[in-house]
């Protein structure tokens, strides 16, 4: 894999394991979406923290982003429409959305209810853009059983991390120092288990507790958030690697 620039979403790390919650489908409520029309992704046990009272300030659907649930940038399928963007570095600002959020207490936790189809290239526009803004974390919300569960995510410049998950149309690769460490086939329902096996094994001589999560452009936001969460926490609360950021380039 070519040399990642890493983005700036850097998920913050923890000194308590994340708190346990019901499995997917033990809720009593038939509730899925934290904001209306939105499906957030669902995720396992592990990894976030709940967040049952939480008010989300950007939510996006497949046709479109909000801020407070008025309208702010249209989606086409969930990725942005061409008359959204402005130059940027990367070449993909939201400008709208700058605008707001440059409007923001840049103090405050920034909260993203976003829909589980919508795809990689969108939350990293929508990341560099709040960076670019001058905000210092947002936190990514999902649902696990009947629980609301956020992932705090500080958005900021990182340096490169050791480790690296990389995750394709149908492979999930892990990576150490630029070697091979794991690939596994997306569709075997061992993948996150064997990822975080091997992950626990990485952790007992690894200091350092960064790690690079891209993917390609296409895999939408339920198969992040799941990878977020294998590789924060172990399933009985286990820490792994928590200090998570996304790479911008996929190979």
């Amino acid at each position: 894999m070519r040399a990642l620039l890493v983005l700036v979403l850097a998920c913050g790390s923890s000194s308590t394991p994340p708190p346990r919650v019901e499995p997917k489908g033990s809720a009593t409520s038939s509730a899925t979406t934290l904001t209306p029309g939105v499906e957030v992704p669902e995720v396992g046990l592990f990894g976030y923290g709940v967040a049952d009272d939480a008010k989300p300030t950007f939510a996006a659907t497949l046709n479109g982003i909000t801020f407070e649930g008025k309208p702010l940038a249209r989606l086409q399928d969930g990725q942005i429409a061409g008359e959204e963007l402005e130059g940027g570095a990367l070449g993909f600002e939201i400008t709208r959305l700058a605008e707001v959020a440059g409007r923001l207490d840049k103090t405050k936790r920034v909260l993203l209810s976003f829909d589980r189809r919508i795809p990689y290239r969108t939350l990293l526009a929508v990341a560099y853009t709040l960076r670019k803004s001058g905000l210092a974390e947002v936190g990514l919300l999902a649902r696990s059983g009947a629980h609301a569960v956020m992932a705090p995510i500080a958005l900021e410049p990182r340096p490169a991390a050791p480790l690296v998950v990389a995750i394709g149309k149908t492979e999930l690769k892990l990576k150490s120092d630029g070697q091979p460490k794991l690939t596994v086939k997306l569709a075997e329902k061992a993948a996150l288990a064997d990822l975080g096996s091997a992950l626990f094994e990485l952790a007992t001589t690894q200091r350092d507790r960064r790690i690079v999560v891209t993917a390609d452009p296409a895999i939408p936001l339920q198969a992040i958030a799941e990878v977020i969460g294998a590789v924060r926490a172990t399933p009985d609360g286990k820490e792994l690697f928590p200090d998570v950021s996304f790479g911008e380039s996929f190979e």
